[in-house]
């Protein structure tokens, strides 16, 4: 779909948000405690069943190969940011992608300084309950780590 929007508009920018799974993991424990069906990663259960976390772990797998292959075919129409640099610099991180955009960051002051008031949630930055690993194939794990690396995070934290 990205691909369409650049024939149409070739001169778009793109700000590609990811997130680590840890933190996806928590989110969809919180948004989802009876079940995984109906919810954006219900179409990758059928490969895991009855294993959550092996699901959760497939949609990100997924999303975010999909995402860096987006990314890697348009470098100079993208920037990468962490859902967990946002939350932890939030002023910094505006002000970075506003000023990739070519847009005015005056308004917010030093990139230093917060610009959102709205603190992130206690352990919001990086998921709170580790990553099971255990209930997540070794291949799916390997394919996890490579994508950490490539995003910058560290190893899969253990639940």
């Amino acid at each position: 779909m990205a691909q369409a929007f650049l024939r149409v508009f070739p001169g778009a920018q793109f700000i590609c948000l990811y997130r680590n799974l840890s933190g996806v993991l928590d989110e969809a424990v919180r948004m989802y405690p009876w079940g995984l069906g109906d919810s954006p990663f219900w179409a990758y259960a059928a490969g895991h069943p009855g294993n959550n976390a092996a699901t959760i772990a497939a949609y990100w797998t997924a999303r975010t190969e999909a995402l860096l292959e987006f990314e890697a075919s348009q470098p100079e129409s993208c920037l990468r940011v962490r859902f967990e640099d946002l939350a932890a610099e939030p002023g910094r991180q505006v002000h970075r992608i506003l000023t990739s955009l070519g847009l005015s960051a005056g308004h917010l002051g030093a990139p230093g300084e917060p610009a959102l008031t709205q603190e992130p949630e206690p352990g919001e930055s990086a998921g709170t309950r580790g990553v099971p690993a255990e209930r997540i194939s070794r291949e799916l794990v390997a394919r996890v780590g490579e994508l950490n690396a490539i995003l910058g995070y560290g190893a899969l934290t253990p639940a």
